[in-house]
C-alpha cells in the first residue's frame, strides 16, 4: 500500500471565488478517521481575509464552535499563492468539522481559494477512486 493513498482526500467548497462575504464549505464527518489535515489554497487575494478558522460540533450541521488555535491570518500582502493547513488529532475532537472562510472586501476584485481535507487512518482502507474521494477519478501508474 501507498501511505499517501491510505487516505479520504475531500473538497469542501464549491465556490472558488467569493468578494466580501463567506466561501460554501462543506462540513466534514471524521467518523473513523484519526487524523485529518485541511489545506486552505489561495491564488489571488485582494484584501485581507476577515476569517480563516476551523471549527467543531457533535451535532451535523449545527453547534459548531471555533477550535483554539485554529485559525489563520491572511492578508493582502503576503497571501497570493500561499496554503495554510491545519493538522488535527481527531481522536480529542468533535465528530463533525467545518471552516468558516470569509473574503475580505476586494472592492469588485475576488479572493481565490480552494478548500481540500485529507482524512488519514481510518477504521477501514478506503478502495477505489470513489472511496479514495477522487470523484473526477484517479490515475494510477506503476
Amino acid at each position: 500500500m501507498i501511505h499517501g493513498l491510505d487516505c479520504k482526500t475531500l473538497l469542501l467548497n464549491s465556490d472558488f471565488t467569493v468578494d466580501n462575504g463567506a466561501f460554501t464549505v462543506t462540513e466534514v464527518d471524521t467518523l473513523g478517521y484519526r487524523y485529518a489535515i485541511i489545506d486552505v489554497c489561495f491564488g489571488n487575494v485582494p484584501a485581507n481575509v476577515a476569517a480563516c478558522q476551523v471549527t467543531e460540533s457533535d451535532t451535523a450541521g449545527s453547534g459548531h464552535a471555533n477550535i483554539s488555535g485554529a485559525s489563520a491570518t491572511v492578508t493582502a500582502a503576503a497571501g497570493d499563492g500561499k496554503v495554510y493547513g491545519f493538522a488535527l488529532d481527531l481522536r480529542s475532537r468533535k465528530r463533525y468539522l467545518d471552516l468558516t472562510l470569509t473574503a475580505g472586501d476586494g472592492s469588485g476584485t475576488v479572493t481565490e481559494a480552494a478548500v481540500i481535507c485529507k482524512l488519514y487512518r481510518g477504521d477501514q482502507t478506503p478502495v477505489g477512486a470513489t472511496e479514495l474521494g477522487y470523484t473526477g477519478g484517479l490515475v494510477q501508474l506503476p
